[in-house]
């Protein structure tokens, strides 16, 4: 199967999650805003993501203050910055709350390799974000559960520790994008949005087609 048919059927996997009769399966929109670009963007354009998991997943480590999951196939993250298509199979989820130290609570999303562009293979790359709150302030979590719901206001640890990135391997230099995380929101909590289907930018329809309207 080429990889355009893979993140096609990946993307739409996601898409069925959000649409079935289950509460336990949850899938976030995330937005960000590009604080670097590379090739990829330039700073200042959004970027628009999703992700899924079942909260009912079990964590593979778990000790007071922390839990680690790692999602089963087919949930994916994926996200969309201008023309360009991310997505990374099976994320990484990691919770901390009230950890102590120079952050409190925190959740981590993380996945590798990284295909972008339906063609493009980082074997060693790694897409997600990071959010925590500040030393102290232990409001943003209340266990180390799969969230079910996002307060971006309550993790605030500054730009610092809230971020987003695509990365093509671990050195210095394989960074290929960096954003701010504006908002993580739930399907059912996103307003409907109308559009002109007949006046739409490449970049638009590339949107509309993997799934990341506005």
């Amino acid at each position: 199967m080429s990889p355009k048919k893979n993140i096609v059927l990946a993307l739409a996997g996601m898409a069925l999650f959000s649409g079935v009769a289950n509460a336990d399966i949850i899938t976030f929109k995330f937005t960000g805003t590009v604080t670097y670009g590379g090739v990829l963007a330039t700073v200042g354009d959004k970027i628009t993501g999703l992700v899924s998991y079942d909260t009912n997943t079990l964590p593979l480590n778990d000790f007071t203050g922390y839990a680690y999951y790692k999602l089963p196939a087919p949930f994916v993250i994926s996200a969309s910055v201008g023309d360009h298509q991310i997505i990374a199979n099976t994320p990484s989820v990691t919770v901390a709350d009230n950890y102590g130290g120079n952050i409190e609570d925190s959740v981590t999303v993380s996945s590798g390799p990284v295909v972008v562009d339906n063609t493009t293979l980082y074997s060693n790359g790694s897409f997600g974000f990071h959010i925590a709150s500040n030393a102290g302030s232990t409001e943003a979590l209340t266990n180390t559960n799969l969230p079910v719901f996002f307060d971006l206001t309550a993790f605030d640890a500054g730009p610092s520790q809230n971020y987003g990135y695509l990365q093509m391997d671990g050195s210095s230099d394989g960074q290929l994008l960096g954003f701010s995380i504006d908002s993580i929101v739930s399907p059912q909590q996103l307003p409907q949005a109308s559009h002109n289907h007949s006046h739409r930018s490449k970049a638009d329809k590339n949107k509309h087609k993997y799934g990341f309207d506005d």
